[in-house]
């Protein structure tokens, strides 16, 4: 049992092999300090991403995620030392870490956890800085965990160079951030759900019905300021739980920002939470025509209602210079629309 270990990674993207890693270090120290940093950042792997995933996948390790800006920052407070490149020599990463140990007041690390051939000579470099910095003998151990790749055959590179078609092996909360979400907004009954039922089956992937609708019906048509900002709290939850599941993409058979017009219609202003969270960019946004049939099932408004607030979607968009598309005509047209929107350009790799 070791007093503390340390993972160090650029965790880009955080994958099992590297969760396979710091249970390994769990398992054998009281306690646990993963530090992450990155220079340049790769694409889809910033700080505040791979802060997050550590955080939901391990909550009690202590993160250290650290971007360039950071770092540059504690120049005012006497460091020194620059952030060093993905491609700095062995020394200079050592240098760096070691630091940073000293700094953040660690000084009972007594073991390096990796799966590569540096961590041997990172092992000693530690054991010689903590001895010299603490004036007596300060053994540092290397454990080498499935070196060889055994237990879990993939390379952070390799996701990189294809994210979707690697997802297996990257746990839900890490994907969910890769998958393409698709937010489709539109009138009462104007196609959304059979639209994104379908395109979750054209695609083999996941959709996401629309929570505010099951608590209009359960709250009989009578919502308050704090039952919006439920709505959006668990429309973004259920997103989250979908999209870590998903095939490249995730269909939305809502947004923020229907919840917003809703807020809207009966206060006649815009809460600023809601705003903020109607604000937030998806993949695409696929504004519906009013050009289905109207079904009337009793909890809908009429035909003048639904093209009110097509209009007022498409207003809405233009005035935040929101990037969407209009979508009409059959379930065949529409699946064809959506279909071109999303092939023409491939998506760009992560490498």
């Amino acid at each position: 049992m070791f007093e503390h270990g340390v993972v160090v990674g650029k965790f880009a993207p955080l994958h099992k092999g590297h969760e396979v890693l710091i249970r390994a270090a769990l398992a054998q120290c009281k306690k646990v300090t993963v530090i992450s940093y990155c220079k340049p950042e790769l694409p889809g792997c910033d700080a505040v991403r791979r802060q997050r995933w550590l955080q939901q996948l391990f909550p009690t390790v202590n993160a250290l995620v650290f971007a360039e800006s950071e770092v540059r920052a504690w120049r005012d407070t006497g460091w020194k030392l620059p952030m060093p490149d993905n491609t700095a020599a062995d020394i200079r990463q050592r240098e760096f870490v070691a630091q940073l140990l000293w700094q953040c007041r660690l000084h009972d690390v007594d073991a390096v956890f990796s799966s590569e051939s540096y961590g041997e000579g990172f092992a000693q470099y530690l054991q010689q800085f903590f001895t010299r910095q603490l004036q007596q003998r300060h053994p540092v151990t290397h454990v080498c965990v499935d070196a060889e790749r055994i237990n879990v055959p993939v390379s952070a590179s390799a996701i990189r160079a294809d994210v979707h078609g690697l997802r297996h092996w990257l746990s839900p909360p890490v994907y969910a951030d890769f998958a393409q979400r698709i937010c489709l907004i539109g009138g009462e009954s104007s196609g959304k759900s059979s639209l994104a039922t379908a395109l979750a089956q054209q695609h083999d992937t996941q959709w996401v019905p629309e929570f505010g609708r099951y608590w209009w019906l359960l709250k009989n048509g009578e919502l308050a300021e704090q039952d919006y900002l439920h709505i959006i709290r668990q429309q973004q939850q259920l997103e989250e739980l979908a999209a870590g599941q998903a095939n490249r993409y995730l269909f939305c058979d809502t947004g923020p920002l229907v919840t917003l017009c809703y807020y809207h219609d009966q206060f006649g202003e815009l809460h600023p939470q809601l705003l903020q969270a109607a604000l937030r960019p998806y993949h695409r946004t696929l504004l519906l025509k009013n050009d289905f049939d109207f079904v009337q099932d009793g909890s809908r408004r009429d035909t003048d209602f639904s093209a009110r607030q097509f209009a007022w979607y498409e207003a809405f968009l233009q005035r935040h210079c929101i990037p969407h598309a209009v979508i009409g005509g059959s379930l065949k047209e529409r699946l064809a629309q959506v279909q071109a929107l999303l092939s023409p350009a491939p998506e760009p790799s992560l490498a």
